[in-house]
């Protein structure tokens, strides 16, 4: 797994923890971002490559510096005495190490004597443990197959629902998202409709007016808040009004002056929401926005004072 890592992702993976168990490991590298899906598959693929040689675990002691000149990873950053074990296992199959040593680190311990034990190597998850750390996480022989197994049976069901045999059933579920993402739109329309009135005349569907401002108001129910906006847009549509005619600043001062009294389009989940109705003057919305004001009186100029002075009578300003 190490040196799939290593020939995946960099040279600068390098092994930070480890756990061991018969039917599972977990592996921790210094890697700084998350690894693809595609990546994972290559690393798992290469460690089964490794796995079906069957070939021996190979284990020799050795001087440090005779071990670092074979190619010997050290692990963890450790350091070690004159004489160290150095474990090789596998034959390389590409590459510049092709036909050599796959995998050959400095180690103190194995739990297998060749690589065929270990059977299957199954990477289950992948995440972050710390910064700059990954962590996989894979079943390996009986439980590898057991849980390949459950993947099956699962795939089986859901074709059986899709009523499509395994293979065909990523596109048949395709089909179906795309059916139902229809379904919606069309249900979306129609709640608008509906909303705007359905069926209603045309004197019903045109609104009124009121104050020389054209004007549709509706209480609805059902509709989503995302809705409210085009649901909005459909209304001005629907009183001669095109929902682009309405300036920023306009559609600012028509809410304001007809918040106070106005029905709006609402939804149960959501604030009032109000929409510009037909143009007026500027001049006369902003007035209308205004309502009475009182104008704050103008500040009067301090005027200096004629005061006579102490030491001379005379009058001086101040």
């Amino acid at each position: 797994m190490h040196e799939a890592l290593r020939e995946v992702l960099g040279t600068h993976v390098a092994q930070k923890g480890s756990l061991v168990a018969p039917d599972r490991l977990r592996f921790d590298f210094s890697h700084p971002k998350p690894i693809a899906a595609d990546e994972i598959e290559r690393v798992e693929a290469m460690a089964n490559e490794i796995v079906v040689q069957n070939a021996p675990v190979v284990t020799r002691l050795m001087a440090v510096d005779d071990a670092r000149a074979e190619g010997a990873m050290a692990l963890f950053g450790e350091k070690y005495g004159d004489e160290v074990r150095v474990v090789s296992m596998g034959r390389a199959l590409r590459g510049d190490k092709a036909g050599k040593t796959y995998s050959l680190e400095l180690c103190g311990g194995t739990h297998a004597r060749s690589t065929g034990d270990i059977g299957l190597v199954r990477v289950v998850a992948e995440g972050a443990v710390a910064a700059g750390v990954r962590r996989l996480e894979a079943l390996t022989g009986e439980a590898a197959r057991r849980h390949l197994d459950e993947q099956d049976r699962r795939v089986k069901q859901m074709a059986a629902l899709l009523k499509a045999s395994p293979a065909d059933a990523v596109a048949r579920l395709e089909q179906v998202l795309d059916e139902r993402r229809k379904f919606e739109r069309e249900l979306t329309e129609a709640k608008k409709k509906l909303a705007l009135g359905g069926g209603a005349g045309p004197a019903e569907e045109a609104g009124e007016t009121v104050n020389g401002i054209g004007f549709l108001g509706k209480s609805v129910l059902g509709v989503q808040p995302k809705d409210l906006k085009s649901l909005a847009d459909s209304g001005k549509q629907a009183i001669g009004l095109r929902a682009s005619s309405c300036s920023s600043a306009q559609a600012r001062m028509a809410r304001r002056a007809s918040s106070s009294a106005s029905p709006t389009i609402s939804s149960p989940n959501t604030r009032p929401s109000i929409w510009c109705a037909s143009p007026r003057p500027r001049s006369a919305v902003r007035a209308a926005a205004a309502g009475p004001t009182w104008r704050r009186p103008a500040a009067r100029t301090p005027q200096r004072r004629r005061t006579p002075s102490r030491r001379s009578g005379r009058r001086c300003y101040r």
